[in-house]
């Protein structure tokens, strides 16, 4: 389960907002904009390198003052100077961060340019649209056209908004003219560029699922130890229950059945009793650390029918439309009404785990209460406490207040050390 930072800081004098009001006027365009996207949203460092790697491609006067700031636009906005221009934007759960510098402009995100959205969308692709038609920017640059383009689907849309509003694309060495005497070779690069990019993500999809598969057949964990149910433990490369968390496990439960708790006192008091997450162990810390405290009340809710039969089934989209089987492992194909199968297919693994020691009329309690519709309004005021998540920095020390039970707050010191690269990128988008 993904690990954030609830945290809360003073605006700085560039407040963040949730429209590129730093754009220059619909009848003004901008002079460049450069595109550093890292798909894994939880590594910093590959986004420190990629930064190094697109800025190596540039020859922009303001480079040195974008290398100056690193990843904070993203990570820690608050942290650069009052006169720097910089905002969020955000689509759907993609977030990405806007700075000016110098009538340059550099958008940071972590996200995906290849998944699709409950309406078919790719979250990055839409929101990069909305800056392009925006800045309208006469040259924009990135790393590689990868960066920019990793699905043919979505490329259309990008393209087509590229072709609108931009001059010229610079993807590492390559530039493409899109206006002007040259537009024709420069839109037919961009097509080849990316049915390239979309193809090798393509490839990329099936090596791991393949792997994926292997690691099945050997009788493994495939999500290994990013993902272990609270009552269980990583024992080799499987799961096994755990005994020694029967009792938290059952508290848990209890917690969650009970309607009159919110998830924010729900999740303090298991805290209080040392529940993390792999990640938030990683760093000796609690679940009190997590921003969503209710995306992890839901998590438990996912592990329902493990709890209560011991078993659990993974579905996978078939990375090879048409196969039978994979390595063994067969290819489900649906058929609808009309006798049509469908085209791509899903890999199912399936588990055998063995159920914990909870009781079966506990879960379905929990999870009717945790289905019913929460309080709102003055209601809701009296579960969630108001400083959940405040923080604060005085003579180096990282302060952070968390609600611990009812009218009482946890307060905690941290010191520089204490601080890892994750808690830096929810300060940037929280």
């Amino acid at each position: 389960m993904p690990r954030h930072q609830r945290t809360s800081t003073p605006a700085p004098s560039h407040a963040v907002t949730s429209e590129p009001n730093i754009a220059p006027d619909t009848a003004t365009r901008a002079r460049s904009l450069v595109v550093c996207r890292e798909s894994n949203q939880y590594d910093c460092l590959l986004l420190e390198g990629l930064l190094e790697q697109t800025f190596a491609y540039l020859d922009l006067a303001s480079v040195p003052t974008a290398r100056l700031y690193g990843i904070l636009p993203l990570t820690d906005p608050g942290q650069l100077p009052p006169d720097v221009p910089v905002i969020t934007l955000v689509e759907g759960k993609t977030r990405a961060s806007l700075m000016e510098i110098d009538g340059d402009y550099y958008l940071y995100s972590m996200a995906s340019a290849a998944k699709f959205d409950e309406r078919g969308n790719n979250e990055f692709t839409t929101l990069l649209c909305r800056v392009l038609e925006r800045l309208r920017p006469l040259d924009m640059y990135a790393a590689t056209h990868s960066r920019l383009v990793r699905g043919l689907t979505h490329g259309a849309n990008l393209s087509s908004a590229v072709a609108r509003h931009v001059d010229r694309v610079h993807a590492g060495t390559t530039t493409m003219d899109m206006r002007g005497g040259d537009r024709s070779v420069g839109h037919l690069l961009w097509t080849m560029l990316s049915m390239i990019a979309s193809s090798e993500r393509d490839l990329i999809v099936q090596r791991t699922s393949a792997g994926k598969v292997n690691q099945y057949s050997r009788g493994e964990w495939i999500q290994g130890n990013n993902s272990v149910p609270l009552g269980y433990q990583l024992t080799g490369k499987t799961l096994v229950v755990d005994p020694e968390q029967t009792e938290l496990l059952n508290l848990a439960w209890t917690l969650m059945a009970d309607p009159n708790l919110s998830s924010t006192e729900i999740v303090m008091r298991l805290a209080a009793r040392g529940v993390s997450t792999p990640r938030t162990r990683k760093d000796g810390e609690t679940i009190a650390e997590l921003v969503g405290h209710h995306s992890w009340i839901q998590t438990q809710l996912w592990w329902a029918d493990l709890y209560m039969t011991g078993k659990y089934t993974m579905r996978f989209k078939n990375p090879f439309p048409g196969a039978e089987h994979l390595a063994g492992c067969p290819v489900l194909y649906e058929i609808d009404e009309s006798g049509v199968r469908d085209e791509i297919g899903v890999l199912e693994f399936d588990y055998d785990f063995g159920r914990p020691n909870l009781d079966p009329a506990l879960i379905t309690a929990a999870v009717r209460a945790r289905r019913t519709s929460r309080p709102t309004g003055g209601a809701a005021k009296s579960h969630v406490p108001a400083l959940n998540g405040l923080r604060w920095i005085a003579d180096g020390i990282e302060y952070r207040l968390a609600g611990a039970t009812r009218g009482m707050y946890a307060l905690r010191a941290l010191g520089d050390a204490e601080r890892s690269d994750e808690d830096s990128i929810a300060d940037g988008v929280a």
